[in-house]
């Protein structure tokens, strides 16, 4: 279906904004995945050499998730080719997430050559939804100063030998974590503590006000090789350390906090001279250019010959698996912790923090895969040659995994850009895919093994308990070189892992969230905290570039409804807590500010406290963590939305962690895309799942990485390639899983471009259901069946999507109240209720939310009760946040201890 409006005449635009006047009212309405429909404006001439702004508010009547509008702007020139077409430069930010009046949509527009007229376009597609347009207009775009920022100076600098006096009398402070029931817990001092805290060097008795006496440091005399103009580092030239920067912060850290505990963030990259005397530790390319860093982040690769920049702050990178790197590194982290031993401003410190390489986080030094993250460096092959003898022993063993009779031990290499380019669909199971799989996986594991390395020299030399912390992902982000969360936790080395939330678009009012972006319980099962950095902007925050996706709130209330938000779902899906991290400085200097994080700080303690008592959650999600080392499509990134709009709050796993005794019990279980399954896993599930009255969800593609056969209940047989295909649910299928489900399996993995197909998700691999005993839900396009169910008295009910994202929130919810669970929300709301902490984001429709038992309602902002019962309405508006804490009526508590 496709709608148009009529060409108008062509009107004249000036100087002045010009409002569009025949699009006020104008409807667009879709009624399928399908459809689209598209209003487009009258030509416009456009003002010589000068850049344009397109401005449109819009009303959304309904939105089944999924759905996706988008502004586009059209320069033609004389004859009417068009020239150039702007539309959304991330088109994540085109899914309708959100009912009512949407934020301003602005469309920039930069002249260029022989441009002579303008259209623009408003479409609407993707799925059913209905939106009018309220305003539209054009401008010159007149781009006004980014916001300089609210700086106040940093608290003082104390007495620096009566603060190191006061020091020497502190108890050395030590922290560690320890296993109590379902969780790791966090030690300070003897005492279980949550995870509050402030990275930043500005605030420190704001921070003590709102109750967060945990400081993880922030540019203070720890960086240990790299010096920075902003940031010196500790080693002198002579190549002895000077730490008396860092013992000054300490100083002042306890005099604005005498209640403070520290982690110190060490910056763990190396200098440009070790490099220069090391270039076999550069990452490379097949081509034998070395990788160049501009600061945190990666600028692509340059020839030998032609050093970086390093005014503009351009250096080679490390290649991470380099023992030589590691043990360089390892000297800087000694001569600390002797340092810390020795100063009286080491009592304070309780831990560290490993930080470094891309984005500061250790993360692979190129965020996709086109080339497969391959590193070619002559250290990179040594480190991998010795992983390979470590996991096949001989020779042969070797050579029969990878079909090659003359590769050895001694010389194997690397995966070839040709072999990773020629890779297989359906699998790496064997040969030259066995063998990628294995260079890839120890890309992984190397960074994992790299941060043991290290968090082992701290722990060994500080002298006292401590604990480590670093930046991990998982398969709901995952990134292809921190994907061994097992081995990074081995031996207890690293003890803490933190994941920063999502930015734009999940991280805009009107989204579903940014955090709990991280397999939680997977973490868990690895006696690892989990911690969520809130790197969230306030209004007082610099605006340093073009770049949208800090979402910078412009309100107190809009900070506000972002961190409950976001520090709620987090806490809600079972995190430790979180810190703040001001990057900049003075960003939470403010009374209204403080406020929001007090809230926060009350919502960690509350669950700390109360986490154990409240009811469980009787929905897992396990997400392949190798996938992304076979594949470079992650089902955890595309049905992540499904599950944060369904009213329900999952436990979130690894899949091997269904092989753990230590698992509970769940009624729920959603296996997206087990790509990498193995009958272990497939054993595990049957054994926990297959029971009368539970519920099985999966989708995509089990087992296809797999060198063993899984047999599902449910017949498949693939498809031939398709690049753009959707699948929709039967509109009378009459199924309790199906009820109220419209449109296409999933709610994610769509964009409109400026042509006039709308593009779905581009899964290489697809199959049909063909299983005449299997009920069909939905159907491909070319009518082949997409997704089904099969129920047995014996085995419950197993549902199965062949779209890797085949998951929506309507579905979600209906699984759930198949398999006797209550949500506490109905679908559409971003609704998280968990560990005694319920956050709430208004999206859609009234929210009001509903316990299985009685509950006690307390606020966020006072701790002071607000209700009990099984049900409670939330008076919020859309796009505004809160947080309820909640728990069982004390009476309940101490029958449970009784």
């Amino acid at each position: 279906m496709l709608r148009k409006s009529a060409v108008c005449l062509i009107s004249a635009i000036s100087c002045a904004a010009l409002e569009i006047d025949n699009a006020r009212d104008q409807r667009l309405e879709t009624n399928s995945a399908r459809d689209i429909s598209i209003w487009r404006s009258a030509l416009y001439p456009v003002h010589p050499k000068t850049d344009s702004a397109v401005k449109l508010k819009v009303y959304v009547e309904s939105r089944t998730p999924g759905a996706a509008l988008s502004l586009q702007a059209v320069l033609l020139d004389a004859s009417g080719k068009e020239l150039k077409r702007v539309t959304e430069s991330d088109f994540r930010t085109q899914l309708l997430s959100r009912c009512g009046e949407l934020p301003e949509l602005t469309r920039q527009v930069p002249y260029v050559a022989n441009a002579e007229k303008i259209r623009i376009e408003v479409k609407l597609a993707g799925n059913p939804a209905a939106v009018k347009i309220q305003s539209l207009s054009l401008h010159p775009d007149r781009q006004a100063p980014h916001f300089s920022g609210i700086y106040d100076p940093p608290e003082p600098s104390p007495d620096l030998p009566e603060t190191l006096r006061k020091l020497s009398q502190v108890t050395p402070a030590e922290a560690w974590v320890e296993r109590g029931g379902k969780r790791p817990r966090l030690i300070v001092d003897g005492r279980e503590t949550a995870y509050c805290t402030y990275k930043g060097r500005t605030d420190f008795k704001v921070f003590r006000r709102a109750g967060a006496d945990l400081i993880l440091s922030h540019v203070s005399g720890t960086t240990l090789f790299w010096s920075k103009p902003w940031d010196p580092a500790a080693r002198r030239p002579d190549g002895t350390f000077d730490f008396s920067r860092l013992e000054s912060e300490l100083a002042r850290v306890h005099a604005n906090n005498p209640e403070a505990r520290v982690i110190l963030s060490v910056e763990c990259d190396p200098d440009d001279r070790f490099l220069e005397e090391h270039p076999d530790c550069i990452f490379t390319n097949e081509r034998g250019e070395f990788g160049v860093r501009r600061d945190c982040g990666f600028r692509g690769f340059r020839k030998k010959h032609e050093p970086p920049d390093t005014q503009k702050q351009e250096h080679w990178a490390v290649s991470y698996a380099s023992t030589e790197f590691q043990e360089h590194i390892a000297a800087g982290l000694r001569a600390l912790t002797d340092f810390l031993k020795k100063s009286p401003a080491g009592n304070i410190v309780i831990g560290f923090c490993i930080v470094g390489g891309h984005d500061n986080q250790f993360v692979q030094w190129e965020y996709g895969g086109e080339r497969g993250n391959a590193d070619y460096s002559p250290s990179h092959r040594r480190a991998l040659q010795a992983y390979l003898k470590e996991k096949y022993g001989t020779d042969k063993a070797l050579q029969r995994a990878w079909g090659d009779s003359g590769v050895t031990l001694e010389n194997a290499a690397m995966f070839t850009q040709q072999e990773w380019r020629a890779r297989p669909l359906n699998g790496l199971r064997n040969g030259t895919g066995l063998k990628i799989r294995d260079c890839r996986e120890f890309i992984s594991i190397s960074t994992a093994r790299m941060l043991r390395r290290f968090a082992g020299e701290l722990k060994r030399n500080f002298g006292r308990r401590c604990v480590i912390q670093t930046f991990y992902s998982s398969a709901i982000w995952p990134q292809a070189g921190r994907l061994a969360l097992a081995e990074l936790a081995k031996n207890g080395e690293i003890d803490i892992v933190a994941q920063v939330s999502d930015y734009a678009p999940a991280r805009q009012l009107g989204f579903p969230g940014a955090s709990a972006n991280f397999c939680i319980g997977a973490a868990h099962m690895q006696n690892l905290i989990y911690v969520q950095e809130l790197d969230h902007r306030t209004w007082r925050s610099q605006i340093t570039g073009s770049w949208f996706g800090a979402c910078e709130p412009d309100t107190p209330e809009k900070f506000r409804a972002q961190v409950l938000r976001d520090a709620g779902m987090s806490l809600a899906h079972g995190g430790d807590g979180f810190y703040f991290y001001d990057m900049y400085g003075s960003w939470y200097h403010d009374k209204q500010a403080e406020a929001v994080i007090a809230e926060a700080v009350r919502a960690a303690r509350w669950s700390q406290q109360f986490r154990d008592a409240v009811p469980a959650a009787e929905v897992a999600v396990f997400l392949d963590e190798r996938e992304r080392i076979s594949s470079m499509e992650t089902a955890g990134n595309a049905t992540v939305t499904a599950w944060r709009l369904s009213g329900l709050t999952p436990d979130l796993y690894h899949l091997d962690d269904l092989c753990d005794p230590r698992l509970g019990d769940y009624k729920l279980y959603v296996i997206p895309s087990p790509d990498t399954m193995t009958a272990a896993h497939w054993n595990a599930l049957k054994k926990r799942a297959f029971q009368p009255g539970k519920v099985v969800l999966m989708t995509g593609n089990p087992g296809r990485y797999s060198s063993e056969n899984i047999e599902l209940p449910i017949r498949l047989r693939p498809m031939k390639e398709s690049w753009n295909e959707v699948a929709e649910w039967i509109p009378d299928a009459d199924d309790p899983l199906t009820k109220k489900c419209t449109g296409r399996l999933g709610v994610s993995e769509i964009s409109i471009p400026g042509s006039g197909e709308v593009r779905f998700s581009t899964q290489r691999l697809r199959h049909y259901l063909d299983d005449p005993s299997a009920k069909i839900l939905a159907r491909w396009k070319n009518g082949a069946p997409a997704a089904g169910v099969k129920r047995s008295p014996e085995y419950g009910t197993f549902f199965y999507s062949a779209p890797v994202d085949g998951l929506t929130p309507q579905l979600l919810y209906n699984a759930a109240r198949e398999a006797g669970i209550l949500p506490v929300s109905r679908p559409g709301n971003a609704v998280f209720a968990g560990n005694g902490v319920l956050a709430v984001h208004r999206l859609d429709a009234p929210v009001e939310v509903e316990f299985p038992v009685d509950m006690e309602f307390f606020s966020s902002e006072s701790e002071r009760k607000i209700g009990e019962g099984r049900k409670l309405a939330l008076a919020l508006k859309i796009g505004e946040s809160n947080v309820v804490l909640y728990r069982p009526k004390l009476e309940r508590i101490d029958d449970e201890k009784k």
